[in-house]
């Protein structure tokens, strides 16, 4: 697959580059706190802040590099940096690696689902 079908998207995971990208859809959720009534009877949502999480699937990849992924899902947290994002994630899901073969070797596919392991309670207008 070109670079170019997938907008030059590209993004590192633990140290580990992905750059052929079949999937990717950032997304950045909002989390309240303990709601509670108000004086006038209104229920109260404080907001905790925002967090960002990221499903994507790569394509292309070596063994190595399947292997480099799974040691990355083992740990607490790994860096990730992208264009939406950049900080400390878990990786919260992780597929079961598909392998295609051509003339050109083998490959392989894996899907991902990444989540910022902290809230940002900036008021940057991150959303």
């Amino acid at each position: 697959m070109s670079k170019i079908i997938n907008g030059g998207r590209s993004l590192t995971v633990g140290g580990i580059k992905l750059d052929t990208l079949t999937a990717y859809k950032p997304s950045w959720t909002k989390e309240y706190g303990k709601s509670f009534t108000a004086w006038d009877g209104r229920l109260i949502q404080p907001l905790k802040g925002v967090r960002f999480s990221l499903a994507v699937t790569a394509y292309g990849l070596s063994l190595s590099d399947i292997n480099s992924l799974k040691r990355c899902a083992a740990k607490d947290t790994v860096l990730l940096s992208c264009t939406e994002y950049n900080g400390e994630v878990i990786i919260t899901g992780i597929s079961p690696e598909i392998k295609s073969s051509n003339f050109y070797g083998t490959y392989y596919s894996i899907s991902l689902e990444l989540t910022a392991a902290a809230l940002d309670t900036s008021d940057s207008g991150s959303l």
